[in-house]
């Protein structure tokens, strides 16, 4: 279940492509995907969503996609997050470009019961066989919504050796810019893979640790939401370093020096802006049609 060669995956990924046709194309500067394991979090604190609204103020569109709940591990997603909060869960790619298009939004969800339902189906299959599948490998590769401007891809993984394999589907996909957490490789004009070790304390951060929420949607969701209203401690600074350190691997726009990449997600914290972006996201995510 564990060894895929590098022709199965692409295989799995060709299997479900283009289930409702072509991806339709939001008219942003830049979008990234995020790729996190479908299956959640079990321990410890979830940023992606948080991170997600402090990008998109600055004009890095966000989309994240993945499910209610995934077998095996049946952790935190950001679809229980934000099912809890009131927001709509069951968009369209088409409406998810609306919202990633939206000046007071520009970051979206996509579930894939909505996107792949053929694909989602099989989470029963999922859950009997226990074992992970080579489908939590390639559905994390996927480009629901396409961009004008430049893509890149940010991608998480549990366990060692699926590095290479992640990075080469991204690479099929045709992505401009490809991040692997929590090994970053960025992939530049030459096609090399790199590897670095981001320690926060050499960007001046506080050793810490990391927030527990052992499964508690509501503790995930107070931690991100208080760190969205500019309260310090280990949720913020997550939120402003993943935020930052992403930016700047990527080759975003004004993210060339790391520090002034930093201090561009403590503002869009501190000025209210990205607590912002997630509320009217839930409020705009019931309304598009």
């Amino acid at each position: 279940m564990n060894r895929e060669t590098d022709r199965e995956l692409k295989a799995y990924c060709l299997v479900f492509d283009d289930e409702h046709g072509p991806s339709p194309v939001a008219d942003v500067r830049s979008l990234t995907h995020y790729g996190e394991p479908y299956d959640g979090n079990t321990r410890y604190f979830r940023s992606t969503l948080f991170v997600a609204a402090v990008r998109s103020c600055y004009d890095e569109s966000c989309l994240l996609h993945g499910v209610d709940w995934m077998p095996p591990k049946g952790g935190i997603t950001e679809e229980q997050m934000l099912k809890f909060m009131g927001a709509n869960t069951c968009l369209t790619p088409v409406q998810a470009k609306m919202l990633l298009e939206d000046e007071e939004v520009g970051f979206a969800y996509i579930s894939q019961r909505e996107a792949q339902p053929s694909l989602y189906s099989l989470i029963g299959v999922r859950e009997h066989i226990k074992k992970r599948p080579p489908l939590a490998t390639t559905e994390k590769v996927q480009q629901f919504v396409r961009a004008k401007g430049k893509e890149a891809i940010v991608s998480g993984f549990y366990h060692e050796g699926y590095e290479e394999s992640l990075l080469m589907l991204m690479r099929r996909r045709g992505f401009r810019s490809l991040d692997v957490i929590p090994t970053q490789a960025v992939d530049g004009v030459s096609r090399e893979s790199y590897n670095i070790v981001v320690n926060a304390m050499d960007y001046g951060f506080e050793p810490s640790d990391t927030p527990r929420t052992d499964r508690s949607v509501t503790r995930n969701i107070e931690l991100g939401l208080a760190a969205l209203r500019g309260e310090k401690g280990p949720a913020y600074d997550r939120i402003v370093l993943n935020a930052g350190m992403v930016d700047h691997l990527l080759g975003c726009d004004g993210a060339e020096d790391i520090s002034a990449a930093m201090d561009r997600a403590r503002e869009a914290i501190d000025s209210g802006k990205a607590l912002n972006r997630l509320l009217s996201y839930i409020k705009k995510s019931n309304r598009v049609t």
